[in-house]
């Protein structure tokens, strides 16, 4: 009965095994749409992460290029399958059309005639060939995925487990920890690319370790997911040498999305090239080339451009609605940053942070009561008690007899701790603007003359703030801006400042005849 049922299930694949071709041309299709939706989709939420995130999702964030760059594999691959299942297709009409090749009527000598019967072959051959090409290569494509994401899993994992260590504080435990985590990716990786050579040895004690770290793995990386069709390929001689492909072909595609090759068609052409925000700011070459240039990442109009063509920018120190300016006021977005975190901090320890990091079960109005309206106990219980009468008078049965004092009650209440919190608000506004500094020109743009909002830019979703001031060093023609922060170093235990320069150009009115 056995032996029935696995000859009626051999007889049931060898069928669909003859029809796959109209499956995969079919799937190919549908994937092929879904995979050019994903990656647009992917590309913006990798530049969101980047433009919103701390260090650590920053980080994460990179992770998610790597399953851009197994996108592109995967839609790279079924492009080549698609040209060849149409190379096979067309091969088969021909065949229809003309039949096999007569090499005796092309009255060629017979040594050209005896290679070309050996090299090019008979033509149904020739068919057969590209069939099974085209049946490998749509296995290859998913294998080449599932590798890739089996990369990604790694490296996500890796950054995971750096951080929930590190925040032991225990240097030793997290290198060891980490150590150990690559020595065993190493080792099965090796015995991966060896095509199994660890599994080969015979000795019990070795086989049963690293079995266990054989299933750790695959558990990890989601490795059996693919294991079927890797073995699958390196079973055959025929097949063996795609699979000893792969991993070249993962590693040129990493290669060709993070290296960039030189171009001498412009040799004297300065290089604009992306850096950190710390970056940016320790990088002479970068911000001597950001102040002789106009670059898109620093203009909304120029960027907007860029967005239309499908290419994006993250805002990562400031940016201008546009690099022509042609009123003699200046509006400016700062971008906020961690190092204005730790200026507050430094600065004003007294001064407490409306969000907190982590998870906050807190409501709106505990955490103004708790966290910004930071007084001594006995204060802040008497705030707490005038807020409970308060909302007691507002709700109690006896309110009903007079409703409308209970209810002048509540309205008080809540306008004085409005007006708390907006004071509140401006002491954050007057610590953030003391971080930095403006110059026009390399004249100073007096502190006063600076109004300070907060905003969320329609970029990318960037936090930062916009500020506004009076263009009173400006020129007709290209000027430049300048924006000072002070940064925080740790070995002198004093404040430095870095600057960073974009030019604008000015078409408006001369103010104070400059």
């Amino acid at each position: 009965m056995p032996n029935q049922k696995n000859s009626k299930l051999a007889q049931w694949l060898d069928q669909l095994q003859e029809q796959s071709w109209n499956l995969e041309l079919i799937v190919s299709g549908f994937v092929l749409f879904g995979l050019f939706q994903l990656r647009d989709f992917l590309v913006v939420k990798v530049y969101y992460l980047s433009a919103n995130g701390d260090d650590t999702l920053q980080l994460f964030a990179k992770s998610l290029d790597i399953l851009k760059i197994s996108i592109d594999i995967f839609i790279f691959s079924l492009l080549a399958l698609v040209f060849m299942r149409g190379l096979w297709i067309g091969a088969i009409g021909l065949r229809y059309v003309s039949g096999n090749i007569d090499f005796d009527s092309f009255r060629y000598s017979d040594k050209f005639k005896q290679y070309l019967k050996r090299k090019v072959g008979d033509f149904d051959n020739y068919i057969h060939r590209l069939e099974q090409i085209s049946s490998s290569i749509f296995a290859f494509t998913y294998l080449l995925f599932f590798l890739s994401l089996s990369l990604l899993l790694i490296d996500f994992e890796f950054k995971l487990l750096f951080n929930l260590v590190s925040k032991a504080g225990i240097e030793k435990l997290t290198n060891i920890t980490m150590l150990s985590y690559m020595a065993v990716h190493i080792i099965v990786f090796f015995d991966f690319l060896t095509l199994g050579l660890l599994k080969s040895i015979k000795q019990p004690i070795f086989s049963s370790i690293y079995l266990v770290l054989y299933k750790l793995i695959g558990v990890l990386t989601l490795s059996f997911l693919w294991r079927p069709i890797w073995y699958n390929f390196i079973d055959q001689k025929t097949t063996k040498w795609l699979a000893a492909f792969a991993v070249p072909f993962l590693l040129g595609f990493l290669v060709i999305n993070t290296v960039s090759f030189q171009n001498y068609s412009y040799e004297f052409f300065p290089k604009l090239q992306y850096k950190t925000e710390s970056g940016r700011f320790s990088s002479v070459y970068y911000k001597e080339n950001t102040r002789a240039s106009f670059q898109s990442e620093f203009y909304d109009n120029l960027r907007q451009v860029e967005r239309a063509e499908g290419n994006y920018e993250t805002i990562e120190v400031l940016s201008l609605p546009t690099h022509r300016i042609d009123v003699p006021l200046l509006e400016v977005f700062v971008k906020y940053s961690r190092f204005i975190d730790n200026f507050i901090e430094r600065q004003d320890s007294s001064l407490a942070a409306i969000n907190k990091i982590g998870i906050n079960s807190l409501g709106e109005f505990n955490v103004l009561d708790f966290l910004v309206i930071k007084k001594t106990r006995s204060e802040y219980e008497q705030q707490y008690d005038e807020r409970q009468a308060a909302q007691r008078a507002q709700y109690d049965s006896l309110s009903r007899i007079d409703p409308a004092r209970a209810n002048s009650l509540f309205i008080a209440f809540e306008k004085n701790e409005e007006l708390r919190y907006r004071n509140y608000l401006e002491q954050v506004k007057s610590m953030i603007k003391q971080s930095f500094s403006f110059e026009i020109n390399t004249h100073a743009v007096p502190d006063s003359s600076i109004f300070l909002d907060f905003h969320i830019h329609s970029n990318l979703g960037e936090k930062g703030f916009i500020c506004t001031f009076p263009l009173e060093h400006a020129h007709l023609g290209t000027n430049h801006l300048t924006l000072n922060r002070k940064f925080y170093n740790d070995s002198a235990k004093e404040y430095y400042e870095r600057e960073f320069t974009i030019p604008f150009i000015y078409m408006g009115a001369i103010v104070n005849g400059n």
